[in-house]
């Protein structure tokens, strides 16, 4: 069903709240990208995961697909879209218009549109790019026919506007949600995790703070609670940014004010650490979480980047799937030891060590030692 349109500035905050709807809980997806779909007549949407290859890897969020056309492009047509190429050079956020990638000239010439496009009557559409992780990439992809790709593209601006909360979305989804995705489970994943986490009322006051929240708090170094109960700072310029970002993300659960800019992140500078605190700001869904006891409308994600992570053995043997001789391997690469030295403290040959380390980029589909590292140290809490 098309609805009736909305103007820009509603049209935005509708798709907005059901982000952020999903973010926190990830069996609502399918609620924005049927929402996506409303946008104009014959808009084939989904929110899919891939591998480098674009092949998916589990079954992706679908509204107006016949299956049996999402099968065949699995089984047949991923390795001939014309698209694909322009698609792996996109950033995180970036949102690609198919007819700038290739134009629709030229794409007609294809056998990926005679053979996959023209027989569903999609001539165009567009891709954001949200989340990676790994190897692994996630799109929103909105295919249109011929006679609804001027509408889409007017729309182009709003897509652009929503492309940075998507991936804010995502990433709240993979740090809240790894362990199981529902509620009641959702105060013992926030004490796992590596990260402050303060929920507030719309007061601004704090219902809820995980042992992390609770221990940067205390040390009062930049960040600290004001005898009124809310969260201050010890720069006054900063206090004010903070509270406007939260301000603003509050207007986002109510859908009031303008479009929140995506842009919730603030570093809050700290009197004993080289690094400052970098906090996240996000608004959370009405209904979706009531933790300490009271609704909470917006969150805060606080870490610490002087704080180096702990990697133990067991958590690449579990995550990775690495031996105990790979994950102690890499474990001693993440900490600045050269091969050399590795084999040297386990006594091991340099050869072993580099076989350890290339049997642990195999597993993981890295080709590069920076970024094994950079995903072991993922790793850690």
């Amino acid at each position: 069903m098309i609805r009736k349109p909305l103007d820009p500035q509603h049209e935005a905050q509708d798709l907005i709240r059901l982000i952020y709807d999903a973010a926190l809980n990830p069996e609502r997806w399918p609620l924005f990208i049927e929402r996506l779909g409303s946008l104009a007549p014959d808009l084939k949407v989904s929110l899919s995961i891939g591998d480098e290859k674009r092949v998916p890897v589990g079954p992706p969020v679908l509204v107006n697909w016949e299956k049996s056309w999402a099968k065949s492009y699995t089984d047949h047509y991923a390795n001939t879209n014309v698209w694909a190429k322009t698609m792996m050079s996109m950033n995180i956020g970036d949102l690609m218009d198919y007819e700038e990638a290739l134009k629709i000239d030229d794409l007609i010439k294809t056998p990926f549109y005679n053979e996959w496009l023209r027989p569903q009557n999609i001539i165009g559409g567009i891709t954001i790019y949200m989340h990676e992780m790994h190897s692994y990439r996630a799109n929103v992809t909105i295919l249109c026919a011929p006679s609804s790709i001027d509408q889409l593209r007017l729309r182009i601006p709003i897509l652009r506007d929503i492309s940075q909360h998507l991936v804010r979305a995502a990433n709240i989804s993979e740090k809240i949600l790894a362990v199981n995705g529902t509620l009641q489970s959702m105060e013992r994943t926030f004490s796992f995790i590596d990260r402050g986490v303060v929920l507030l009322q719309s007061d601004g006051r704090p219902s809820y703070w995980n042992e992390c929240a609770a221990r940067y708090l205390d040390l009062r170094d930049g960040l600290l609670f004001r005898r009124d109960g809310r969260i201050g700072c010890d720069d006054k310029e900063t206090e004010d940014r903070l509270s406007r970002l939260v301000a603003a993300a509050g207007q986002t659960v109510q859908g009031t004010g303008t479009v929140p800019s995506a842009d919730g992140v603030i570093a809050i500078p700290r009197q004993n650490a080289s690094l400052p605190w970098r906090v996240t700001v996000f608004p959370i869904p009405a209904g979706s979480m009531a933790l300490g006891g009271s609704q909470a409308s917006v969150g805060l994600f606080i870490y610490d980047p002087n704080r180096r992570p702990v990697i133990s053995v067991a958590s690449l043997r579990t995550v990775l799937g690495f031996t105990t001789a790979e994950a102690r391997t890499c474990i001693a690469l993440a900490e600045g030891k050269s091969p050399d030295e590795i084999a040297a403290y386990h006594g091991n040959t340099v050869m072993t060590v580099r076989t350890h380390l290339r049997n642990a980029m195999s597993k993981v589909g890295v080709n590069r030692l920076a970024e094994l590292v950079a995903l072991v140290t993922r790793c850690g809490y």
